[in-house]
């Protein structure tokens, strides 16, 4: 009997000591960036651990023009990026990479059906299921769309509004306390004023279950507004950049406007 406490105990105590290490090992905030180069762009990370930014480390690099990254990961600490790539012929691209073990996995193409595909932005639901959001145009004015990942493979994309004449724009999500996903955009109206519109959605993702539209408007664009307690990171982005904080599941990510633009 005390041969099996002593070895329940081991298994506790080395239990507690990895959930330790793990708490320690954790950033409080992770940014994803892209710089351009001689031949093409690079996408690099970097975490933010006892008060400063570590170095930058190699997600994937290329001839093309990758922007717009975004990055999230689930409750075990597996990283997801999202990016865009500008083709030749004026198309852009959504594209996805897995950080493994031994790196991150050659990009793979997530939606390219569109003419236009910009400004994803990534959350991880309460079951830990990956959710990408971004606007999307076929030559006309912009629309918010949603897709999810089972099993290794993305959902059809569902559209968060009803058709319009008008661009719906820069996509923001983020889960409330219940985990219900809660997605927020910028609607440019005909009236060149701009308002947030919000969407709950429900049973999984699966459907819209409401739409608001705000009633105020502003000749701006909203910007989001980055964690006070965070410094900036000390790289120079080609194009908008992502910071996220792993130890969050409600409002995980923020991004942050080229530095021009501030």
């Amino acid at each position: 009997m005390n041969r099996r406490f002593h070895r329940y105990s081991i298994i506790l105590w080395l239990l507690v000591l990895l959930a330790t290490a793990s708490t320690l090992l954790a950033a409080d905030a992770e940014y994803i960036w892209a710089e351009n180069d001689f031949s093409g762009s690079t996408l690099y990370m970097s975490s933010y651990r006892n008060g400063s930014w570590g170095k930058k480390e190699l997600i994937f690099s290329d001839d093309n023009l990758n922007i717009l990254p975004a990055l999230g990961s689930d409750s075990r600490g597996n990283h997801l990026a999202v990016w865009v790539t500008l083709k030749a012929d004026g198309r852009s691209v959504l594209k996805y990479s897995w950080q493994e073990d031994n790196g991150w996995t050659a990009p793979s193409i997530l939606w390219d059906e569109f003419k236009d595909n910009l400004a994803p932005v990534i959350l991880f639901d309460a079951v830990d299921t990956p959710w990408v959001i971004w606007s999307a145009n076929n030559g006309d004015d912009d629309d918010i769309y949603a897709v999810s990942s089972t099993n290794e493979r993305w959902s059809f994309p569902v559209k968060l509004h009803a058709d319009n004449a008008v661009p719906d724009i820069l996509p923001r999500a983020r889960l409330d306390s219940s985990g219900e996903i809660i997605v927020s955009w910028q609607q440019l109206g005909k009236d060149d004023l701009y308002r947030q519109m919000t969407a709950v959605l429900g049973a999984g993702g699966r459907y819209v279950k409401s739409l608001m539209r705000a009633k105020s408007k502003t000749r701006k664009m909203l910007v989001t507004r980055k964690d006070a307690e965070i410094p900036l990171p000390p790289f120079e982005a080609n194009s908008r950049s992502t910071l996220y904080f792993p130890g969050r599941r409600e409002l995980q990510s923020t991004v942050i406007r080229k530095r021009i633009d501030q």
